[in-house]
């Protein structure tokens, strides 16, 4: 008895639906299409860039870092909030300074000071590694001097990351050094 009220009740719920979409089948009904509206509330270009600095054969050379997840809050309280593939599966899309003997530091220059910030390093045989062969694990913490990273002189390329911290929250940045 109970299975034959359960199978009612379920061909009776089919015959509604099916009723409902039978009813609207000659009707369109317009689905407004998603945007993303600029605002000028919104200054996005005020939210820190990472410039690196150095010089090959004499000439300086600036290139800008590829910013990563970001939770930037404007004085307007307005936020902005992204996220990133790690900087180990993200290498296509970030800067690349190609080393030769000449290299040998670049010059961290921030759009906007921040409080603080650290720099890690990954060598480039961790590229395209996943999260579950803990290669995110292995990196180097990089010592800063006067807004500066000191080059190593081996044949190995490194991918860069720098966690940059302000009131107004943080910003990862990455680039590779090949």
């Amino acid at each position: 008895m109970t299975k034959r009220i359960l199978c009612i009740l379920c061909i009776a719920t089919l015959a509604f639906a099916l009723n409902g979409c039978l009813k609207d089948a000659g009707q369109t009904e317009e689905i407004p299409e998603a945007r993303v509206e600029e605002s000028s509330e919104i200054p996005r270009e005020e939210i820190p860039e990472l410039q690196l600095e150095y010089n090959v054969d004499g000439m300086p050379h600036k290139v800008t870092a590829l910013r990563g997840v970001c939770n930037w809050t404007f004085d307007n309280g307005t936020a902005v909030l992204t996220d990133s593939a790690h900087p180990l599966n993200s290498v296509e899309y970030m800067p690349e300074i190609k080393k030769n003997d000449q290299l040998e530091s670049l010059k961290i220059t921030f759009t906007l000071t921040p409080d603080s910030y650290t720099v890690r390093r990954w060598h480039e045989s961790c590229i395209g590694e996943t999260y579950e062969q803990y290669k995110y694990e292995q990196y180097e913490e990089i010592t800063i001097t006067d807004d500066t990273i000191t080059l190593s002189h081996n044949d190995n390329g490194y991918i860069y990351e720098v966690y940059a911290t302000w009131p107004q929250s943080y910003i990862y940045y990455s680039f590779y050094v090949k």
